[in-house]
């Protein structure tokens, strides 16, 4: 594989993910803005719906495009985006 299509897609890999959590802090907001009853069915709602979609993302990731992308984030989005890397592809390494 070319260094330079990998590398961008390295960097391409990385942005997606960083969109993703924006996008998903963004929606959280909102949801949390909402009153009375729906505000926690809608919060939690929500919150799975990222989960999902950051799940199916990282699933067709190459584990060291994942590794790229735990090394670049901040710790809280590395935790996020951890806890989300399906147990099977893991392993036993640990960032924590």
């Amino acid at each position: 594989m070319d260094i330079g299509h990998s590398e961008t897609r390295l960097h391409q890999s990385l942005a997606d993910i960083l969109r993703l959590l924006e996008r998903h802090r963004v929606l959280d907001a909102m949801a949390h803005q909402q009153e009375g009853r729906r505000r926690d069915v809608l919060e939690n709602l929500q919150h799975r719906q990222n989960l999902a979609e950051l799940h199916r993302r990282l699933r067709v990731m190459h584990a060291a495009d994942i590794a790229y992308v735990l090394e670049a984030v901040p710790v809280d989005d590395r935790r996020t985006i951890w806890d989300e890397v399906a147990a099977d592809r893991a392993g036993r390494s640990s960032w924590r």
